[in-house]
């Protein structure tokens, strides 16, 4: 009877702590959420399409090296909200796999504080360092929002002024530079305008 007795507590004691482990978890999730009213604005650094490299870009660091790199903030409050929505739906990963990095988000809240969420080009998420399942709603949304005709025509008019403060370096030829570049805009033909681009920029470098 005495060992009988043992053994329940030693059950009871382990489903306690089983119990305890599973409310801890739960109130950690919750508190993992993003809250929509507490973010200011997300900044995104991403490449554009159909950029392959020999190694996989596996570090923020190696994507934000990237010459071509395009960097956007957007305070939308129906962009942020649709996109913190589609975050708080992600689950973790429980497979480890060599990812391949893009797009990096940093969501910016208005206590000054950051988190971070990278993205690869059609798979692959990292919330906070942490790989998570894929999620093919959150990747339409991004194409949808980061990769239309708009948003690089405004960014390339910026880029268009950048280089035009150092015109010092720049070749006779800038201006046909700039009209084929924007051609390839008006045609959606966004990967060949970020080699394009990039070309430009890596003579500009090399100069």
């Amino acid at each position: 009877m005495k060992k009988k007795g043992i053994i329940g507590h030693l059950v009871i004691k382990e489903l306690l702590f089983i119990i305890i482990v599973l409310i801890l978890q739960s109130c950690y999730y919750r508190q993992n959420d993003f809250e929509v009213n507490d973010i200011k604005s997300v900044r995104f650094l991403f490449l554009p399409k159909g950029y392959e490299f020999i190694a996989p870009l596996t570090e923020t660091k190696d994507v934000l090296n990237q010459v071509s790199l395009i960097d956007t903030t957007i305070v939308d409050r129906g962009f942020i909200s649709d996109y913190v929505e589609l975050l708080n739906g992600l689950t973790q990963c429980d497979k480890s796999y060599i990812y391949d990095l893009r797009i990096v988000s940093i969501i910016n809240y208005k206590d000054s504080t950051k988190r971070e969420v990278c993205f690869g080009e059609n798979s692959d998420i990292l919330l906070d360092g942490i790989l998570m399942n894929n999620d093919d709603r959150l990747f339409t949304f991004l194409d949808e929002k980061l990769y239309t005709k708009e948003i690089w025509k405004k960014i390339y008019g910026m880029k268009f002024k950048e280089f035009k403060l150092n015109s010092y370096v720049l070749s006779k030829d800038f201006d046909n530079d700039f009209m084929t570049a924007y051609k390839f805009i008006e045609n959606e033909d966004y990967s060949l305008f970020g080699l394009y681009v990039a070309s430009k920029l890596d003579s500009l470098l090399i100069k």
